[in-house]
């Protein structure tokens, strides 16, 4: 898909959630696709706003709240999902999503706002036989709410098998214009994803180097675009929002679906994975091929950077140089773009 297309997703994300009618929308990236794209479904994730949220979200919300979920509830508050989503589904598997859940059920109990149907996703991350068990119980509570029969769960998995075998044919025949995938990632939130894939457009290599970009997920590709002024292109992600979100094929041949979804939903990356963090960005940098690495982290991100040390200690390991941006502005408007240059022109 060219990304002239591209544009046109996100200059209205809600446009293919209105002509669907009765859509279910979703906030966080770790909800399993396998259940989002089960036939019929039409599930899109909510749409956010660069500049955050405005009265009504910045009254309701304390400080922690990051701009992507003051942004949602401010839209709420508007009006914005009326008539087009259903049910929204929020996972509890990043905290903001959860309590941004909390938040909409208690306006909505006492009046304050309508809107549509909020959903849990009632996701455990660790690693032990009763979390997975727990997920799995939650996906099929979910699916039960949603009306996805098991056939239906079934051939959304497939489905999403197909679209996570197509992301990795993408990456691994990445060049250039990290621009193009930072887009492609954001479109396939508010966009069936099949008419997405296909060959990527020829793409020119970077002139100076390859980067990887980790930490909170950005607003939009305006930190892809700092790095390539600086002559470098964005040739991996590890964050939540990127296309690594859609995580390995889930194995359909042995055990139950669910068991299978539950699996794979304890390993997304998310701000409650319980992994090597350190040992999975080093292997991110690397499969990137990555001249550097850029660890960006928003203020409101508080659990990201925990992981910071170790996560630099790896890079370090691994002679990759990298450079951390903690407590940054969501919209970048503190000088990150200058502190980008100034790293990688430092680099040769």
């Amino acid at each position: 898909m060219t990304e002239t297309e591209l544009d046109a997703i996100l200059s209205d994300p809600l446009a293919e959630a209105r002509a669907a009618g009765g859509a279910i929308g979703y906030v966080g990236f770790d909800i399993p696709q396998d259940i989002l794209l089960s036939p019929g479904l039409n599930a899109f994730h909510l749409p956010w706003r660069p500049e955050g949220g405005g009265a009504a979200a910045e009254k309701w919300t304390e400080s922690s709240f990051p701009p992507l979920a003051k942004s949602i509830l401010q839209q709420w508050a508007d009006g914005v999902f009326d008539n087009i989503f259903e049910y929204v589904i929020f996972t509890r598997g990043n905290d903001v999503s959860q309590r941004l859940y909390y938040y909409v059920c208690e306006l909505q109990r006492t009046g304050v706002v309508k809107g549509p149907q909020p959903l849990i996703f009632d996701a455990a991350k660790i690693r032990r036989a009763s979390s997975l068990a727990h997920t799995e119980d939650a996906v099929r509570r979910l699916c039960a709410g949603l009306g996805v029969s098991e056939e239906a769960l079934a051939a959304g998995a497939k489905r999403a098998n197909e679209c996570r075998n197509a992301v990795a044919a993408l990456n691994t025949n990445r060049q250039g214009a990290g621009a193009y995938y930072e887009k492609l990632a954001r479109a396939l939130l508010f966009a069936a994803p099949e008419p997405l894939f296909g060959p990527a457009p020829e793409l020119a290599p970077p002139p100076k180097g390859r980067l990887l970009l980790a930490g909170s997920t950005p607003p939009d590709g305006r930190l892809h675009a700092a790095a390539a002024r600086a002559g470098y292109e964005v040739a991996g992600e590890y964050y939540d929002g990127a296309l690594l979100r859609y995580g390995a094929p889930v194995n359909l041949e042995e055990g139950s679906v669910e068991r299978a979804i539950a699996q794979a939903t304890q390993d997304a990356l998310s701000p409650r994975l319980f992994a090597d963090e350190a040992a999975s960005i080093a292997k991110a940098a690397r499969a990137a091929n990555a001249d550097a690495a850029i660890i960006w982290l928003i203020e409101e991100d508080e659990a990201l950077v925990w992981r910071l040390p170790r996560q630099l200690d790896a890079l370090k390991q691994a002679g990759i140089p990298a450079l951390s941006l903690t407590r940054r502005r969501w919209d970048a408007g503190d000088g990150a773009a200058a502190d980008i240059a100034a790293f990688l022109g430092s680099l040769s």
